[in-house]
């Protein structure tokens, strides 16, 4: 975390939750991406215009406090590993399967050491610094103020971002500890992606002991990371080949976790009315028997032969 010098008010920035080394991969046909919120309301323009929050990383209690500091370096790292690795994930392939288990539509794929680390960095800055995470801090900090009968306390930027700047190094050490990664790949219909997306990890607090999430990272893969308490260590990564129910299901799962905005690059999903609520609403305990099963599938998966992949 880099201090501010004390007597000097920090400068003001916009924060991107949404990095713009990511959204630009988001840009359609005319270099424009679609906000649309949830009122029905849409907006078409530039990738790096959307996603940003005012300050949202800064801790400031006064220009002559020597508390000041602002953590918004630590996510220098991934934002600056986002375009390779993006890059990579566009190469990966996954096969077409007649039948309906996942083992036959699994591909195995090799990752380095190396690979893990950077998906397990950008992973986490997209967790930690999403807007669904912040509003879950505010929420905790809440329900301690209300057992605690203490009335008139804002929950502001400054607090928000007190409980959540050292989150990055712990959310990127869980996924790069473990688990299996789900490259999931569609070849047709586009992803959507959002304020809020299906994630159990605690921000702020200790690390989770199931930790499960699923990230749309381009409008054609998403990722599903997942540590059941019983998997086989091998293949770290998985390839599978999405259907188009499964698509809108994992459209839809993003506008469960989502408040205010979704963005879309040219297919506009049917908004639900779980996202018109405008707010932040999640499944019960982060599970659904679809995605169980896929997860449950990539634990035991054993290839029946070695799969390739460029790196």
């Amino acid at each position: 975390m880099r201090t501010i010098p004390s007597g000097k008010p920090p400068k003001p920035a916009n924060h991107h939750w949404w990095p713009r080394s990511l959204s630009k991969q988001w840009a359609g046909s005319d270099g424009g991406v679609s906000q649309l919120s949830w009122d029905g309301s849409e907006v078409r323009s530039n990738p790096s215009n959307f996603g940003a929050i005012r300050n949202a990383h800064h801790l400031t209690r006064g220009n002559d406090s020597p508390w000041n500091a602002t953590f918004e370096p630590v996510f220098d790292k991934a934002d600056n590993t986002f375009p390779s690795l993006t890059e990579w994930l566009l190469r990966l392939n996954a096969k077409r399967a007649g039948r309906d288990t996942f083992d036959d539509r699994f591909e195995a794929k090799p990752l380095s050491q190396e690979r893990r680390l950077e998906l397990a960095e950008c992973l986490a800055s997209l967790i930690v610094r999403s807007p669904r995470s912040r509003n879950n801090i505010k929420i905790t900090i809440e329900s301690y103020l209300a057992v605690d009968r203490t009335s008139g306390y804002s929950v502001d930027k400054t607090l928000i971002a007190a409980n959540m700047h050292s989150s990055q190094g712990v959310v990127s050490k869980t996924i790069s500890g473990g688990g299996k990664f789900v490259v999931l790949i569609s070849d047709r219909d586009e992803l959507i992606c959002g304020d809020g997306f299906l994630h159990n990890f605690p921000i702020g607090t200790d690390r989770s002991i199931s930790p499960r999430c699923i990230i749309p990272i381009l409008p054609s893969v998403a990722i599903l990371y997942a540590r059941p308490i019983s998997y086989r260590p091998q293949p770290e990564l998985i390839t599978m080949l999405l259907r188009p129910n499964e698509v809108r299901f994992l459209n839809d799962i993003v506008q469960v976790y989502s408040c205010k905005r979704l963005f879309f690059r040219s297919q506009r999903p049917k908004l639900i009315s779980k996202f018109t609520k405008c707010e932040h609403m999640e499944l019960a305990y982060h599970s659904h028997p679809w995605l169980d099963q896929l997860i449950e599938a990539a634990g035991r998966f054993l290839p029946r032969s070695k799969g390739s992949a460029g790196q």
